[in-house]
């Protein structure tokens, strides 16, 4: 987070810049996502629920990247 906005990144991935102009607009843009959809609006890693629990991760995307491991059966997506 900057004055420019707020980014993301991942530990396999270098930063990308600013995507988002403020917390609260990474927060709504959340909401959104899980409220509305697309499940992709936000990028790759898509919500989806393991064991009741609420897992950003991307389905397609292999292991050893994948968030998931033996937990990934189990993933079911929002939308």
């Amino acid at each position: 987070m900057s004055d420019d906005g707020m980014g993301h990144w991942y530990l396999s991935e270098p930063p990308d810049g600013p995507q988002f102009p403020s917390m609260g607009g990474y927060f709504d843009e959340v909401f959104c996502t899980l409220t509305e959809g697309p499940a992709d609006r936000m990028g790759s890693d898509v919500p989806g629920l393991v064991w009741g629990c609420l897992i950003w991760d991307d389905p397609t995307r292999e292991q050893p990247f994948r968030t998931l491991d033996e937990a990934s059966v189990h993933w079911r997506p929002v939308h």
